[in-house]
C-alpha cells in the first residue's frame, strides 16, 4: 500500500527559493523554518489500493499539466490548527476542471479519500505559528515588496512529481 502525493514544480523555482529564504530571513522564522521545494499541491497525499499502482501513475501521466501558465496574486499562510503553518503564495490558473476530473480518475483507485487542494497556491515553507507574531504593518510591507517584483506573478509548469511513501 503506498502513499501518493502528486506536485507541479514550477519554471522559475530558483528564483522562487530566494523569495523563500529571503522571507525567512526577513520575518525571523529560523528556529521555525522547515524548507520546503517550492511547489504547486496538485493532488494532496491519498494511500493506493494494493496493486494499483501503476493504474494511477498511468492517470496522472495521462493528463497534461506541464507547461501550464500559473499567475501568482499575494503572499498568504494557511493556518492549519495542527501546525505547521504553510507560507505560501496564492495562485490562479485555468485548468480547475481538468484537475478535478484527474481526481475523480484517481479516487476510484484510492483506499483513502482524496481532498481537493483548499485553495490553489505555491508551498514556500512551513512554519509553527511564528508568523501570528509578525506586526500587521510589517506584513503589508512585506506583500507589497513580493508582490512589486519583477517576474515573480507568472510561472508554469515545469514538470509533474509523484512522490511515494511505502
Amino acid at each position: 500500500m503506498d502513499r501518493v502525493y502528486v506536485s507541479g514544480r514550477l519554471t522559475n523555482e530558483l528564483q522562487l527559493k530566494q523569495l523563500r529564504d529571503y522571507l525567512w530571513v526577513v520575518t525571523g522564522a529560523e528556529e521555525f523554518y522547515k524548507k520546503k521545494k517550492p511547489h504547486m499541491t496538485l493532488v494532496p497525499g491519498f494511500t493506493v489500493k494494493d496493486g494499483r499502482m501503476d493504474r494511477v501513475r498511468n492517470i496522472i501521466d495521462n493528463h497534461r499539466f506541464r507547461n501550464r501558465k500559473i499567475q501568482v496574486n499575494r503572499i498568504s499562510v494557511y493556518e492549519n490548527i495542527h501546525k505547521p503553518y504553510v507560507v505560501q503564495l496564492d495562485i490562479e490558473h485555468g485548468f480547475h476542471d481538468e484537475l478535478e476530473h484527474m481526481i475523480d480518475q484517481l479516487d476510484r483507485h484510492a483506499k483513502t479519500s482524496i481532498n481537493y487542494p483548499n485553495s490553489p497556491h505555491i508551498t514556500l515553507y512551513k512554519t509553527k505559528g511564528y508568523w501570528d507574531t509578525i506586526p500587521r504593518d510589517r506584513k503589508k510591507r512585506l506583500q507589497e515588496e513580493i508582490m512589486s517584483g519583477v517576474g515573480i506573478r507568472d510561472t508554469q509548469i515545469s514538470r509533474v512529481k509523484i512522490r511515494t511513501i511505502e
